[in-house]
Parts: structure tokens; C-alpha cells; sequence
């Protein structure tokens, strides 16, 4: 299965095996490619997190050492809201023993990550905003602890488990929605090769001739920065290698599905 992502690039003679023997075989052959396009993601991602978490977290620790978590409650000595801020001086946290208006100030909330208010749990990812009652996230109710504690053990679950479990999850949904985009193109084209295709046979050849793809666009998007995917070259070079691919083995693969009937 892994000389098959090699022979994916360019091997006719995989293409016609896999199409003919796999039956179960091509849905982990697809669990691998995505987890090696999470792989590729992870380091880099995973460097840039700990730079940050580097960075920061002495300045996080340095402004939370008189907070404390008390009865599903957020507690300061001051009884006033503390703002935690980064290397380069906007907000990334805030603690408050109120619930806050975070819509004023914005430029300085513009790289808010998550907001405890109170009772509160507010996550600010990519412009959304997510509301959780504290009390529903714990397991035990009645828990009193000093926040600054808990910063280091969360940039390690951060980096280590949260990071690799996000990019797989992410990577198996894209990665599926990619397949499934291209296999009714690919049962269209095969009509005119040896026929057509049934669904699962052009499921299972969507998946091989699109791993070039979806590894080279996470090895670019993950390694060269402000580099977007770019959905029309991506389909442009995988339909390219699906009509040579397909013309490539239709004889044999015409032959194979007659001698059947």
C-alpha cells in the first residue's frame, strides 16, 4: 500500500491492480493519504505554534499569577477583568470576573483567541465566535485552581494533541469532499475509454489519481507561505492524469470486465 503512493504519480500497471483487486484495501489506502497530508501540515504548523507559545507564554504567565478558577467561576484579587496580551501587544486572553462588551477596543481584540468571563467561555476562531457554559466543559464541578498553572500542560496538549488530531479530521473531510468532487467526472470520461465505471470503481480511481495532488498541494500550502490552494490547477492536473491513466490501461481493464460477464 505504500509503494502505492509512489506508483500513484505515474504507474499504469498499480492503477489496473488496484482497480481489479482491492475491495476493502482502497478506504485505508485513503485513511494513509490523509494522514500523511497531515503529517506534511503538522510540522511546520507545529514550529510556528511553538515559536509562538515561546514567545508568549513568559508575558502570559508574568500577567495571570493572581487568577483563579473557583466554582465553575473565574476569580482575580482586583475583581476587575485582566487582559493578557502578546509579544506584540493585542489581546489574546481575557479573564474576567464579569462578562464584558469585547466589541469595543476591536483593533486591540483583533487576535483574541478565547475570552473566560465569569460563568463563560468564548472561542474567537477565523471571525466565529463560540459560547460555552464552563460548567459544562468540566468534569468535576467544585475544582479551585490557579490558572497560570494550567498554561504550560495546555501549550504541550496544544502542540502535541490538539494540532495532529485537528489536521487529521480536517484532512480526512477535504480530502473526501476532493475524491468525491472528481469520481463523476471520472465516470463521465470512462464511458467513452472501456464503457464506464461503476461508482465504487471510479471511487477507488479517484482516489489514486488524486493522492499526487493532495500531497503536493499540502507539501506547498504547509511549506510556502500565502500560498492559497488553488482549486482550478489542482482539477486541470488530476483530470489530466485521469484521461492518461484511463487510456493507459483501457485495454487490459476492457478485457478484465468482459472475460466477467
Amino acid at each position: 500500500m505504500f509503494k502505492m503512493l509512489l506508483q500513484s504519480f505515474g504507474t499504469p500497471e498499480a492503477y489496473l491492480n488496484a482497480l481489479i483487486s482491492w475491495r476493502w484495501r482502497f478506504f485505508l489506502y485513503y485513511i494513509l493519504v490523509s494522514f500523511i497530508c497531515a503529517l506534511i501540515s503538522y510540522y511546520p504548523l507545529k514550529s510556528k505554534l511553538t515559536d509562538f507559545l515561546d514567545e508568549n507564554t513568559p508575558i502570559i504567565l508574568s500577567q495571570i499569577s493572581e487568577i483563579t478558577f473557583e466554582n465553575s467561576a473565574i476569580k482575580t484579587q482586583t475583581n476587575k477583568p485582566i487582559f493578557i496580551k502578546g509579544a506584540d501587544g493585542k489581546n489574546l486572553f481575557v479573564l474576567s470576573p464579569e462578562f464584558l462588551d469585547l466589541n469595543k477596543n476591536s483593533d486591540e481584540n483583533s487576535k483574541l483567541i478565547f475570552s473566560l468571563e465569569k460563568t463563560q467561555l468564548r472561542v474567537f476562531i477565523n471571525g466565529f465566535e463560540t459560547k460555552l457554559k464552563i460548567s459544562d466543559i468540566l468534569f468535576e464541578k467544585n475544582i479551585t485552581f490557579e490558572v497560570s498553572k494550567l498554561i504550560t500542560s495546555l501549550g504541550i496538549y496544544m502542540a502535541y494533541f490538539l494540532l495532529p488530531t485537528t489536521l487529521i479530521f480536517t484532512s480526512l473531510l477535504s480530502n473526501f469532499s476532493l475524491i468525491f468532487m472528481m469520481t463523476l467526472p471520472i465516470m463521465l470520461m470512462s464511458i467513452g475509454v472501456w464503457g464506464g465505471l461503476n461508482i465504487i470503481n471510479a471511487l477507488k480511481f479517484s482516489i489514486l489519481v488524486n493522492t499526487p495532488m493532495l500531497i503536493i498541494m499540502s507539501a506547498i500550502i504547509a511549506y510556502f507561505e500565502n500560498t492559497p490552494f488553488n482549486l482550478t490547477i489542482y482539477t486541470m492536473v488530476t483530470l489530466g492524469l485521469s484521461i492518461y491513466m484511463q487510456y493507459k490501461i483501457a485495454p487490459a481493464l476492457k478485457a478484465h470486465f468482459e472475460g466477467k460477464k
